[in-house]
C-alpha cells in the first residue's frame, strides 16, 4: 500500500518543560526544543506494538527517527500498511504518546472528493433509468446495459446496445435526432395521434409508433 508522509511541519518539535519563571500572575516552564531525540512510533496510545517499518528522508529502512539540532522532527514515511496516523513516543517507550497525522492527508481529500463527485454524476443518470425504464442515446449518459456488461459508463452511440430508442410526443412530434440519433437502429415513437410524420428528420422506415391516449 501507500506510504504516507509524516513530520517535517511547523507543529512538529520534541520539547520539554525548564526553568519555571513568573510572568505578572502566571508561573509556569520554560519550553525547551530537545535536540538529538530518539522517537519511535507506535499503534496505539498505551499498548500496542511499534511501528518499525518506516523510511527517513532519504528513503533508508529505519524503525525511529532522530530529532534535529533543533527539536524538530525530521520528514519520514510511515508504514507500507498505509497508516495515516502514527502515535509518537519521545521518552524511551516509557510514554507518554502523542498523536501524529500524516502531511498529505490533504491530497487524499482532494481525490476523495472528485471520485465522490465523479460516482454521484453516474449514480444520477442511473437512477433516472431506473426510474424512468428507458435507455437513453444522449452523449456521456449512463446506460444500464453497458453498465451491466461491462461495468463502465458509456452512452449508446458509442456501441451495439439492447433496447430500442426512443421519441417522446410533446405537444408535436421533436426531429428523431436528440434522443434517436442512430439511424441503424429502429426508433420507438410515443405519443398520441396522428402518427409521426415519415419525412426527413423524422420517423424512418423499421421505426415504430406506440399511440396513447390523447
Amino acid at each position: 500500500m501507500t506510504r504516507h508522509l509524516f513530520g517535517g511541519g511547523i507543529a512538529d518539535f520534541v520539547v520539554a518543560p525548564g526553568a519555571s519563571e513568573t510572568v505578572g500572575a502566571i508561573t509556569g516552564p520554560h519550553v525547551l526544543l530537545v535536540p538529538s531525540q530518539v522517537v519511535t512510533f507506535w499503534d496505539a496510545v498505551t499498548a500496542g506494538n511499534q511501528v518499525i517499518d518506516l523510511l527517513d528522508g532519504l528513503g533508508t529502512p529505519t524503525d525511529h527517527v532522530t530529532t534535529d539540532a533543533n527539536g524538530s522532527i525530521p520528514a519520514f514515511s510511515g508504514p507500507d500498511t498505509g497508516a495515516r496516523s502514527l502515535w509518537a513516543d519521545a521518552s524511551g517507550g516509557a510514554g507518554p504518546r502523542f498523536l501524529m497525522i500524516a502531511t498529505d492527508i490533504g491530497s487524499d481529500l482532494s481525490t476523495a472528493e472528485s471520485n465522490i463527485a465523479t460516482n454521484q454524476a453516474a449514480l444520477a443518470g442511473l437512477a433516472l433509468v431506473a426510474t424512468t425504464g428507458l435507455y437513453h442515446d444522449l452523449t456521456g449518459t449512463p446506460v444500464l446495459s453497458t453498465v451491466a456488461t461491462t461495468g463502465a459508463y458509456t452512452d449508446l452511440i458509442s456501441r451495439p446496445v439492447l433496447g430500442v430508442q426512443y421519441v417522446i410526443k410533446s405537444g408535436t412530434w421533436p426531429l428523431r435526432t436528440p434522443t434517436a440519433p442512430d439511424t441503424s437502429r429502429p426508433a420507438m415513437w410515443i405519443g398520441p395521434a396522428p402518427a409521426p410524420p415519415a419525412t426527413t428528420g423524422y420517423a424512418l422506415a423499421g421505426d415504430l409508433w406506440v399511440a396513447t391516449p390523447a
